[in-house]
């Protein structure tokens, strides 16, 4: 069975989706939606000719998830109130 993948589109869109959710990562929603986005595309672009780019979007998504996840069980952790929250800026 093979798969049909297009000429890369799949491995452009999950890199790009990956950068971008790198630059959405502190509105962290927005960042987890991103990347999942750019997690399935990648996914799907492993096989294109344009794999580099997959790859790229696939180590870029799945970092931010784990980033991400962190944040969260941290936020979970410590009642709310999260590391990355400029905490040392409270008078």
């Amino acid at each position: 069975m093979s798969i049909n993948t297009g000429n890369g589109r799949y491995a452009i869109g999950g890199m790009i989706f990956g950068i971008g959710s790198i630059v959405l990562i502190y509105p962290w929603p927005f960042a987890v939606a991103c990347s999942a986005v750019g997690l399935t595309l990648s996914l799907k672009g492993l096989h294109s000719p344009r794999r580099k780019m997959a790859i790229a979007g696939l180590v870029c998504s799945a970092m931010v998830l784990a980033l991400t996840g962190a944040m969260a069980i941290d936020t979970l952790l410590t009642s709310g109130r999260c590391w990355c929250s400029l905490a040392f800026f409270d008078v």
